[in-house]
């Protein structure tokens, strides 16, 4: 199979060590074996640092991480494959973009109803501005309050400056601002033909105007002019349907998480009382 996504980029282990203290074991099969602080080891990448794997025939890469588990003790997987063969918990949207397809064409790749807001909000009187390397001021601010929101646990000030450092001029944030607030924005990736959003934080009071749809078109617009081939819209639970179909709604076709573990009975029955004993030790030092 085809492999390509953050995992193969050159900055993801030093990355995922600053941010996350995991570490590089291996390379095998083209893609990378990560263990975590807790000892956990994964075929794949680590969270949203994933490799996409593409292709007709994955039953070869699925005995090879079989193979794996016996080798190392146990492992857990982290890529993705295009069809769901064991009910993923998490899928990443992605749009394949046709060759031949210009900038000035993308919105004929969203459906009817994206194609329409778009375009409504492109007629907003926002600033949109592009960076490169950097993630301007004002932005954790809106990060924060979206995060809170969504009640999702936010990354501190140090997790973006690991990215800013650890990918340089390959990490981009878009911004949309109404005069000097900021109201909407995307933080991606790019390596190669591949882009990989990590970020889509927005103010709430903007939603009417489409301030979500606007950074994702600039990010598709922007991407397509540099040659990008696919568009990955990040991880996604596999139940949360309106995001889904906001990512569907621009092209996003999705692909499933292989996070299934791989190994012997013995080893997984190893694994099960190691995560009970850290969970009683949790619930003893609260």
């Amino acid at each position: 199979m085809n492999k390509h996504g953050l995992s193969q980029h050159p900055g993801t282990p030093a990355f995922l060590k600053r941010a996350h203290d995991v570490s590089l074991v291996v390379a095998e099969q083209g893609m990378p074996l990560y263990r975590d602080k807790n000892g956990g080891l994964f075929w794949g990448g680590w969270g949203s640092f994933y490799t996409v794997c593409t292709g007709e025939d994955a039953g070869p890469l699925m005995r090879y991480a079989e193979m794996l588990g016996q080798k190392y003790g146990l492992i857990e997987g982290c890529f993705s494959l295009p069809e769901d063969l064991f009910r993923a918990r998490h899928v990443h949207p992605m749009l394949v973009i046709p060759s031949g397809t210009r900038a000035e064409s993308r919105m004929e790749l969203y459906d009817g109803k994206t194609r329409n807001q778009t375009r409504r909000a492109r007629e907003a009187p926002f600033a949109v501005t592009l960076t490169r390397g950097t993630i301007p001021a004002g932005w954790h601010e809106l990060y924060l309050k979206t995060r809170g929101r969504l009640g999702s646990k936010p990354h501190g000030r140090a997790y973006f400056e690991a990215l800013e450092e650890c990918f340089g001029d390959s990490l981009r944030c878009i911004v949309a601002k109404d005069g000097e607030q900021i109201v909407g924005s995307t933080v991606y990736i790019v390596y190669g033909e591949y882009v990989h959003l990590l970020e889509n934080i927005s103010e709430p009071s903007h939603w009417p105007r489409r301030v979500n749809n606007l950074v994702y078109d600039e990010m598709i617009r922007l991407s397509i002019e540099e040659g990008a081939r696919t568009i990955d819209f990040g991880l996604t639970g596999a139940h949360d349907t309106s995001h889904l179909d906001f990512k569907k709604g621009f092209g996003g076709i999705e692909h499933y998480i292989v996070s299934r573990t791989f190994g012997s009975p013995v080893h997984r029955a190893v694994a099960f009382v190691r995560r009970v004993q850290r969970a009683v030790m949790r619930r003893i030092s609260r």
